[in-house]
This record gives structure tokens, sequence and C-alpha cells, in this order.
């Protein structure tokens, strides 16, 4: 799944991917800054939990 948020003037690129298909709790989200069209990582989390407690925890995802 890929998700686009928006804080500020910065938006953010959230993807993520399944450790294993059959657990929703095992999985890697990568979030990445866009600026003037170059993606640089800022964070990763191990679960979706991490992310729930995280700034970028308004992300909107697209499946």
């Amino acid at each position: 799944m890929v998700s686009v948020l928006k804080k500020g003037d910065k938006f953010y690129e959230i993807t993520t991917q399944r450790k294993d298909p059959k657990n929703f709790e095992k999985t890697m989200i990568t979030v990445y800054e866009i600026f003037q069209g170059q993606k640089r990582i800022i964070e990763e989390y191990d679960t979706i939990y991490e992310l729930a407690g995280s700034p970028y925890k308004d992300a909107i995802f697209i499946n």
C-alpha cells in the first residue's frame, strides 16, 4: 500500500510491505520525504502499531 501525507509545506510518501502475508502485524513501513522530485527515507517502522504512535499516523492509505 502507498500513502501520501502533507504536513505543513512538506509531502511524505508512506509505503508498506508485509513480512508475512498472513499476519497484518508484521508490516514494514517506510516514510519518505518528497522534495523537488527526490525521495529520501525519513523513518522506518517494523509494525503498523509503531506508525500509529508516530507523527505520520494521519496518512491515508491507498491499496
